[in-house]
């Protein structure tokens, strides 16, 4: 309880510095009104009320300095949006607020120094792996908090937390280990169906879950770096032709223009040529069927012994009960294509990834059945 009470004390510096902006334009206003230059008060004047969400309504609505603005119809528009601000102000948990606001504070400020210190120390520095340390813990501590939080209350709007006390909600969630990534994501597509969340948030978190779970990513907001030449690439996107149209569903800008941030461009065509060629090296070995699993059936069938051995040349290898069947295999725009004896069988590729394996039949008259297979050394 010791602690609860230093957070609830605690006021951000960002905090202070907003107060200073408000206060100073504040004044600017009153000059302006004062020397009888409307549309500079107005401009000041509407931008504390949309971007600081100025609330004080009996401040400005008996301020004399303003006097000369009142028989503007401007006026009557300001007072009523500073009026609605006041309003969803007194809705709004403020001590919830500043919780959130010293764990925003504890999740970016370290995360803010890193690039400092790689360019002191470099990116193998000791001192860098001791501040992702650091990082570790305060991600701990905020993911506890944030986990109370989500348990007692559930996942809360603008409305309640402000902007950015729901956007804390999910920069901790999206820092967290994947199993808690996974166990959250259903919540945060709900909120955001009710408008409690942004989609453009939850794109990140889908795209980070599915790449760390084996799949594609969705919206291609995960970018890698290579750490041995430094340079930037883009995470495997599932149906990469399509990308910029469920982009653009969510709000999200095209991604050409999204990329431009680490100077990459975006070609689909070359995408899927590096997807092709990166699933293909992923499936290249031996693997051992695991199980069968469908969502109507209560238990996987383990009862079959099935071996795929796929060779780098292009040809595959199935052995069913000793039994032995050979032919070619190709990987295009996720799938794994399997010709024998001229006839050609397509699978998706579910999750793929370095011991783990799930196809999925195309046109299967069980949609939901899902074949697992680990990867033998």
């Amino acid at each position: 309880m010791k602690k609860l009470g230093t957070l609830l004390l605690f006021i951000p510096l960002f905090a202070f510095a907003q107060t200073t902006t408000i206060s100073n334009q504040y004044k600017r206003a009153e000059e302006y009104a004062l020397s009888l230059n409307a549309d500079s008060a107005f401009k000041l004047l509407f931008s504390l009320a949309y971007n600081y969400n100025f609330k004080d309504y009996e401040k400005l609505s008996t301020n004399e300095q303003f006097e000369t603005l009142t028989s503007d119809n401007r006026w009557l528009k300001l007072l009523t949006i500073v009026e609605r601000n006041e309003l969803n102000y007194l809705k709004l948990d403020q001590k919830l607020i500043l919780i959130l606001d010293t764990i925003h504070k504890e999740d970016q400020e370290p995360r803010n120094a890193i690039p400092g210190i790689e360019e002191r120390y470099g990116k193998e520095s000791k001192e860098l792996k001791n501040h992702w340390k650091t990082i570790d813990r305060k991600d701990s501590i905020n993911l506890y908090k944030v986990e109370k939080i989500l348990k007692e209350r559930g996942w809360l709007g603008p409305d309640i937390i402000g902007e950015k006390g729901n956007s804390t909600l999910f920069l901790i969630i999206q820092h967290s280990p994947v199993e808690t990534q996974v166990k959250y994501l259903p919540m945060m597509q709900k909120a955001a169906k009710k408008g409690d969340a942004k989609w453009t948030s939850l794109a990140l978190l889908e795209d980070r879950v599915h790449l760390k779970t084996g799949k594609k990513q969705i919206y291609g907001s995960q970018i890698g770096r290579d750490k041995t030449t430094g340079e930037y690439f883009i995470y495997p996107i599932r149906y990469p032709d399509k990308v910029d149209e469920r982009r653009r569903k969510i709000g999200l800008i095209p991604l050409d223009d999204y990329l431009k941030n680490w100077n990459l461009k975006w070609d689909s065509l070359k995408h899927i040529e590096r997807n092709n060629k990166s699933d293909s090296r992923k499936l290249t070995g031996v693997w051992k069927y695991l199980n069968t699993t469908n969502k109507t059936d209560s238990k996987p069938n383990t009862g079959k012994k099935e071996l795929f051995v796929f060779f780098y040349s292009g040809r595959f290898q199935k052995i069913v009960h000793g039994l032995e069947l050979e032919g070619t295999w190709k990987v295009d725009r996720n799938k794994l294509f399997l010709t024998t004896n001229n006839e050609t069988e397509a699978y998706y590729l579910y999750i793929l990834i370095k011991k783990r394996l799930i196809l999925s039949k195309e046109n299967s008259p069980r949609p939901n059945e899902k074949i697992h297979y680990i990867r033998q050394k």
